[in-house]
C-alpha cells in the first residue's frame, strides 16, 4: 500500500509541476535568398583578385605614368608612346624608345642604334633633347659599350646615325643636323652645350639634371605629340 501511495504522490508532484510551464518556441524567420546576386558577387571578387593578378604589369605601368610623369623613366615611356604604334593596353603602347628597339640574338639582347635614331629624327624637334636624353638614362651601364657601328659605343653609334640619317636626308631633321654639327660622340654633345662639371669636363648628370627641371614644359609637348603622331618623314 505504501508503495502505491508512494507512487501517486510522485505522478502527482510531476503533473502539477508540468501546468503552467509556457511553452518555448523557436522563432524561425525567412528570408529571401537572392542566389544570382551572390553568386555575381562572388565572381565579381574573383574577377578582381585575377586582375591583380594578371595585370600587374598593366596596373604598375597605369601607376607609374600618373604617379609621377615627370621623372626621367616615365617620360621615356611617354616618349616611346609617340613613336609606338602597336595599338592594346599600356603595357604594349608606353615603352621607351630603346626598349622598343632592343632585341636577342645567341650572344643576348643588342639594341639597333640606327632604329633608336630613326625614331628620334621622328619627334617633335621641341623634345628630342629630352628624348636624347631619356635615351642615354635607359641604356644605363650599356651606354658605353664599344659594340656598336665602326667599333663606337652604343650612345655615340646613335649619334652616328642621328648625323646620317638626318644630313643624307633620309628623315629630314634640320634641327638634329644643326644640332650634332661639329659633334661626333655624347661626350662631345655635353661639352658644346655646356653640360660639365667644375673642371669643364663633359658630365651626363648635368644634362639629365637640366631635362629634370623643364620636365613639366615637356610633359605639354609630348601629350600634344601624342594626340598628332609622330611624323613619318
Amino acid at each position: 500500500m505504501k508503495n502505491n501511495e508512494d507512487r501517486e504522490a510522485f505522478l502527482k508532484r510531476a503533473k502539477e509541476g508540468s501546468i503552467g510551464v509556457s511553452r518555448t518556441e523557436r522563432n524561425t524567420r525567412t528570408y529571401n535568398v537572392d542566389v544570382k546576386r551572390i553568386k555575381a558577387k562572388i565572381i565579381a571578387i574573383l574577377m578582381s583578385g585575377a586582375l591583380i593578378v594578371g595585370g600587374v604589369t598593366f596596373v604598375k605601368a597605369g601607376i607609374d605614368r600618373f604617379n609621377s610623369p615627370t621623372n626621367m623613366s616615365n617620360m621615356s615611356r611617354e616618349i616611346g608612346a609617340i613613336v609606338n604604334q602597336v595599338d592594346g593596353p599600356d603595357e604594349m603602347r608606353y615603352i621607351s624608345i630603346v626598349s622598343q628597339n632592343t632585341h636577342r640574338n645567341a650572344n643576348g639582347p643588342y639594341y639597333s642604334q640606327e632604329d633608336i635614331a630613326k625614331d628620334l629624327l621622328r619627334l617633335d624637334s621641341r623634345i628630342f633633347d629630352y628624348a636624347f636624353c631619356t635615351v642615354c638614362e635607359d641604356m644605363g651601364e650599356d651606354i658605353n659599350n664599344k659594340v656598336g657601328v665602326n667599333g663606337l659605343s652604343n650612345i655615340d653609334s646613335v649619334v652616328y646615325y642621328l648625323k646620317e640619317l638626318s644630313k643624307n636626308g633620309t628623315i629630314v631633321n634640320d634641327y638634329v643636323s644643326n644640332e650634332f654639327r661639329d659633334v661626333e660622340s655624347l661626350e662631345k654633345y655635353l661639352v658644346k652645350y655646356g653640360y660639365v662639371d667644375k673642371d669643364g669636363k663633359a658630365s651626363l648628370d648635368k644634362f639629365k639634371k637640366a631635362c629634370d627641371e623643364k620636365a613639366e614644359s615637356i610633359l605639354e609637348i609630348v601629350n600634344e605629340s601624342k594626340e598628332k603622331g609622330a611624323s613619318l618623314s
